[in-house]
């Protein structure tokens, strides 16, 4: 292994690992395969983990909202209809 590294993309984590190219090809396909589908099997989960929180945020958040304490518009009533048939022009001081 040459190095490894974390860092924070805006809001985004990550991480790296910098494996030597003759220490990887020494490896079966399968063992490299199985290196190579590490970053992506974290990245699945991480998305999991959004998804579950992204969904629950309405619960979670309820606690903070209060209902039926403000005004409520139940209905709108056409009081004055006019159809005038002109061309705004609006006029800068």
């Amino acid at each position: 292994m040459k190095g490894f590294g974390v860092f924070l993309l805006i809001l985004y984590p990550g991480a790296f690992v910098d494996i030597a190219t003759d220490q990887l090809l020494s490896l079966s396909s399968w063992q490299q395969l199985r290196i190579f589908c590490a970053g992506v099997w974290h990245n699945f989960v991480i998305v999991i983990v959004a998804l579950v929180i992204l969904v629950s945020l309405p619960t979670l958040l309820a606690p903070f909202y209060a209902s039926g304490q403000s005004v409520l518009v139940t209905g709108l009533i056409e009081v004055f209809y006019c159809h005038v048939n002109y061309h705004y022009q609006p006029h800068f001081m």
